[in-house]
């Protein structure tokens, strides 16, 4: 159930968000679309080393439903270039407490 303090969280290094950007502004169509959506628009919960937590208001990552499955079709490929990482959704708190660890 989406809420309003629900969030899409993500737990992944540095090189996989990048090739996870890349991957998004290809299914999206440009770097000017990509820039300009929800989904390039992330928040940063926390760093430790090369490990980046991010996370979007559930709400806001659903409006446009082809930005959404182009992020859910680039984490394929992370799987496929070996880029490690956590994706989870829920309760805000819960979601960065569980990434955070």
């Amino acid at each position: 159930m989406k809420t309003q303090n629900n969030i899409v969280g993500l737990k992944i290094t540095e090189k996989g968000l990048g090739i996870l950007n890349l991957e998004i502004m290809k299914r999206i169509g440009s770097p000017a679309k990509y820039i300009k959506s929800k989904i390039a628009n992330y928040r940063i919960f926390g760093k430790k080393g090369d490990v980046v937590v991010i996370g979007w208001k559930e709400k806001d990552f659903y409006k446009n439903p082809i930005h959404a499955n182009a992020f859910h079709n680039s984490l394929k490929q992370l799987d496929t270039k070996e880029a490690p990482y956590v994706y989870i959704t829920g309760n805000e708190e819960k979601v960065i407490e569980s990434l955070l660890q």
